[in-house]
């Protein structure tokens, strides 16, 4: 590599050139220009929509029924021996 930067031929000593800042820095990363449209009220609904049905399922709970009755049907009587 180092005899190839010393070439006479320019488009080889830039190719070499390049090959060791890419191993030495890493190659450069790709630049993307992205463009989206988003209806942000259209966004906002579904958000409220998705967070309605989640608040409803959270509060359907089934009634829990506890008996009460208590163990003996018969008055209850304490005796003495006085």
């Amino acid at each position: 590599m180092a005899e190839t930067l010393e070439c006479d031929d320019p488009k080889l000593r830039f190719q070499a050139a390049q090959e060791v800042l890419n191993r030495s820095l890493g190659k450069a990363h790709a630049t993307i220009d992205v463009k989206a449209t988003v209806d942000s009220g259209q966004a906002h609904l579904q958000a409220l929509i998705s967070q309605t049905a989640l608040a409803a399922s959270l509060k359907t709970v089934e009634a829990l029924t506890i008996d009460a009755t208590p163990a003996l049907s018969a008055p209850f009587a304490i005796e003495s021996d006085g």
